[in-house]
């Protein structure tokens, strides 16, 4: 028996102009227009009933295509100069910013020629923030948070917060890796190039806040590896040292961090708060508590427990933002064969870029925990993302 034939949903004018419109303003893909456009039964079309239209749209002159290759071009001083001057005065119109699909598609360009020249000349990019899904347990839990600390505006004041990051032996910004094809010769306008991180090299460090400004930075790494004045045991290669674990993150609180948040806070009461990571919650057999809240109920220290899902409620994370912008700038007078070779190394410029962390700019986020607080209350309890 044959099965019937397919139902055949033909594009309306409507979803036609709809189609040139996202190709040539915004030079979208065939399945990102895909996405955009909708049979009358609410489905999606095929991707090829979609593609045998964008090619119609490709054969006239209104469109503008890419190049395939995705990797950044050099642009002489007068095509650089019509860019920037596209790129600032989209900004003035839409506001302050603009995309850089708009600008790809008026100059036909790759987004990473884009975004390179944009750097050289001044211009900051920004990527979308990725809003954690709060269910409504995360939501009730937030708002109750919030409503309780609100009423202690002085203990909000004298938490002092902690966090740990990640850090890879070379900047994030301005190189991008070119990959080539196997026998590929390299092309003159590959010129932006970078290295790919080293393993043995990344770091993890542990650093804290409070209302002093910005405390100290310890390694964070397993305790088989470091000894406890920090430095690196005589025996044992830290290049290959296991990631931090529960234990060592118990062992870092104890003897680092808690003798240095002491001499800082001097004789003044002040609170505890740290984020919801595994790590922390780690506690031994037949115990109700922590390993962490045995510790500090043993000092006598309050802790501030953090809802689930809420970096926004954190400053300690904007204090990291400003840390890795001065870790990035001490590598501008670096080429990638000096870039450091082990975590000691690495450490050694994270601590250096630290030291140049403005104190004010860090108070100044320290203090805007209680604002933060005002403002998840006012938004419901979601997030506070601008």
């Amino acid at each position: 028996m044959s099965k019937p034939p397919r139902p055949q949903f033909n594009l309306t004018d409507d979803q036609r102009s709809k189609i040139k419109f996202f190709r040539t303003e915004y030079n979208l893909t065939p399945s990102e227009i895909r996405r955009k456009i909708v049979k009358p039964n609410g489905k999606l079309y095929q991707l090829k009933v979609i593609r045998k239209w964008v090619d119609r749209v490709d054969q006239t002159e209104d469109c503008k295509l890419l190049p395939k290759s995705g990797r950044p071009r050099k642009l002489d001083l007068n095509q650089e100069e019509k860019l920037i001057e596209n790129i600032r005065m989209n900004c003035k119109a839409r506001g302050g910013y603009t995309t850089i699909r708009r600008c790809t598609s008026l100059f036909n360009m790759t987004t990473r020629t884009v975004n390179n020249y944009g750097l050289r000349n001044g211009f900051r990019t920004y990527r979308a923030v990725k809003k954690p899904l709060l269910k409504p347990a995360h939501i009730n839990e937030r708002k109750r948070f919030c409503d309780y600390w609100l009423t202690r505006p002085d203990d909000c004041r004298r938490i002092v917060i902690v966090d740990e990051k990640l850090f890879n032996n070379q900047p994030n910004n301005n190189y991008q890796p070119v990959l080539r094809k196997k026998g590929e010769r390299f092309q003159p306008e590959h010129i932006h190039y970078g290295v790919r991180p080293n393993e043995n090299a990344k770091c993890n460090i542990l650093a804290y806040i409070g209302p002093f400004g910005k405390g100290e930075v310890f390694v964070a790494e397993h305790k088989d590896w470091f000894n406890l004045d920090g430095s690196t045991k005589e025996d044992r290669n830290p290049a290959r040292a296991p990631g931090l674990d529960g234990s060592s993150y118990e062992m870092l609180i104890e003897h680092h961090f808690l003798p240095s948040a002491k001499e800082k806070m001097g004789d003044e009461k002040w609170l505890f708060m740290q984020d919801n990571a595994p790590i922390h919650s780690v506690k031994r057999p037949n115990q109700e508590l922590t390993n962490i809240q045995q510790i500090f109920r043993d000092e006598n220290i309050e802790m501030v427990k953090l809802p689930p899902l809420s970096p926004d409620l954190t400053p300690i994370e904007n204090v990291f933002s400003l840390l890795a912008r001065e870790y990035s700038k001490l590598f501008d007078n670096l080429v990638p064969s000096q870039y450091p070779k082990c975590k000691m190394s690495t450490f050694n410029i994270i601590k250096q870029a630290w030291e140049n962390v403005d104190n004010e700019k860090v108070k100044k986020i320290y203090f805007s925990f209680y604002d933060r607080l005002h403002k998840v209350k006012r938004a419901q309890g979601l997030n506070n993302f601008k």
